[in-house]
């Protein structure tokens, strides 16, 4: 039976309308200890906590390193327990503020002001911690632990029932004198060590003044979107189901998400719930199985980047038993469309996103940071260079769905080449030895303006001489007075002649002695790579140039 007085608006948003994302998880660090969130703090950092009570930095350049450390201070006894939640100030390069939601050591709530380190911005102060509020906590699971400042800035802390099993307080529901079960709402800033905002829902008339919605269990993150200002949680269910719950931007808080007279869409445990209530109910749930769901929500973020625009607007987030993954998005009619993907990763514990709208992904167990990509299109990644020797090498690159590829190079202090391809790989032939080159890789997205670009260097072997060889008598082309005409200049005969296009292809080969005269009149204009091979041995390559 489901019962709803409460009507939510939506405002829905245009974007260009792409195939439905294919969402892969792309490692881009690795080592951390039991990481519950990623979040940035205004800058390209990314700060990693681990649930021990240490919280890191993952640097731009792939350095790792410590931010601040509260282990002796936090309670992680219990699986569900730990250093969880970070949040950093709206005006943090100015006041230096952070906060946190951890467990002490007596197993209860803690939210605490830090200051970061008034000579080193890589450095948090954790003797500056200065307590928000404190919350008791009667069983040691469920305690909740994300926290986000919201586009009003206001503080937003999404608290547990209080654990043990089907909330046998009944503390969801309560909403006088009883915090646990809800999403608070406080304002840092007006008070020591906060005040009420004056738009709450119960404030001047019975509930706690600190609540801003009720009726959750266990929200395991949740999240605003950097667009709309809307809100959404992700709770985990109690024995059958699995919710996703939404707050648009335009909501005046107290919704009542419905635990435990409901679990998901369905009645639960009644005997104190009035069902005429004006219960909000998910906007998705899925049931507890390996096949179609999980057992374990971790609630993610509503994607607003720019690499990957077959993902914009999309939130995501999945199981974390199972390792499913779920995007969804407005139908455009009032509803949602939802997209399943089975099996992609288990142990994600939680989503973060960074400055520039991108989302990654911690894994709990094995400690790596995931970039979230769609795999449709976006920027090319996995370049690799391998086969390199004096004269050739290959540059290869996972496909992410763009039609074509052009991949420019170069040696320093010449000019570009260019090769467009629909593959995943080109190979270079005619290079210099012992020479540094410089490379990228473009493609382009239907319906984004412009190209992604990705660079990278290498550097030639030395070239193979046989015996006494000497730099003069190397092989070589010498042009017949200036004309197309070129006589090969070689300290011996049978030199091996290979006339390549850019592109590597191979036009002409023939067997060639000193002085012979090269006959190229039916080529056309354009440039050429020779290369000159005796015995097997590259002996040398040179670029020729046929005029008009």
């Amino acid at each position: 039976m489901r019962k709803s007085l409460f009507t939510i608006s939506m405002i829905l948003i245009t974007h260009t309308v792409f195939s439905q994302p294919q969402i892969e998880l792309q490692t881009v660090a690795t080592g951390f200890s039991s990481p519950v969130a990623i979040r940035n703090a205004g800058d390209e950092r990314l700060f990693i906590v681990e649930r021990g009570g240490i919280i890191k930095i993952l640097h731009a350049d792939g350095t790792i390193t410590t931010f601040m450390n509260i282990d002796p201070r936090v309670g992680s006894g219990g699986s569900e327990q730990g250093l969880l939640g970070l949040a950093f100030h709206p005006d943090y390069a100015s006041n230096g503020y952070f906060y946190v939601n951890y467990t002490n050591n007596s197993g209860n709530t803690r939210i605490s002001r830090f200051s970061v380190d008034a000579a080193n911005p890589n450095l948090g102060n954790s003797l500056s911690e200065f307590m928000i509020l404190s919350i008791t906590q009667p069983f040691s699971n469920h305690n909740g632990g994300d926290i986000a400042f919201g586009p009003d800035g206001y503080l937003y802390i999404p608290t547990g029932d209080g654990g043990s099993g089907d909330d046998p307080g009944n503390r969801a529901q309560d909403i006088t004198s009883q915090k646990l079960g809800k999403v608070l709402r406080i304002d840092v800033d007006a008070a020591s060590p906060y005040a009420i905002p004056a738009g709450n829902p119960f404030v001047g008339i019975s509930g706690d003044d600190e609540i801003w919605a009720y009726g959750l269990r266990n929200p395991w993150r949740f999240s605003f979107d950097r667009l709309t200002g809307d809100m959404w949680i992700g709770d985990v269910g109690q024995n059958d189901w699995e919710e996703i719950d939404f707050q648009p931007a335009s909501s005046a808080g107290g919704e009542n998400y419905g635990w435990r007279c409901y679990e998901g869409d369905e009645e639960y445990i009644t005997s104190l719930c009035d069902l005429d209530d004006p219960f909000v109910f998910p906007i998705f749930t899925y049931d507890h199985s390996f096949a179609s769901g999980g057992f374990a929500l971790s609630g993610g973020y509503v994607y607003r980047g720019s690499e990957f625009p077959g993902m914009y607007g999309y939130y995501i987030m999945c199981d974390y038993v199972t390792g499913n993954f779920w995007t969804i998005i407005p139908d455009g009619v009032g509803g949602w469309n939802t997209e399943f993907i089975s099996g992609l990763q288990s142990d994600i514990s939680s989503f973060g996103e960074a400055t520039d709208g991108e989302i990654y992904a911690c894994n709990l167990s094995n400690g790596n940071i995931y970039h979230v990509i769609d795999e449709n299109c976006g920027p090319v990644w996995g370049v690799d260079v391998t086969g390199i020797t004096a004269t050739t090498a290959t540059i290869s690159w996972e496909n992410v769905g763009s039609p074509t590829y052009k991949v420019q190079y170069k040696k320093t202090g010449m000019p570009w080449t260019t090769i467009s391809t629909t593959g995943t790989s080109v190979s270079l032939t005619g290079l210099t030895a012992s020479s540094n080159y410089s490379f990228s890789i473009k493609n382009k997205c239907a319906g984004v303006p412009t190209l992604y670009t990705e660079t990278g260097a290498f550097t030639t072997s030395a070239l193979k001489q046989t015996g006494a060889q000497s730099k003069n008598d190397i092989p070589q082309f010498i042009s017949n007075n200036g004309d197309n005409d070129f006589i090969l200049q070689a300290k011996g005969d049978n030199i091996d002649i290979l006339i390549r296009t850019i592109n590597g292809n191979i036009i002409t080969q023939k067997m060639m002695q000193d002085n012979e005269q090269l006959d190229i009149s039916d080529l056309s204009a354009g440039m050429y790579i020779v290369e000159f091979v005796q015995n097997g041995t590259v002996l040398n390559t040179q670029k020729i140039i046929i005029a008009e």
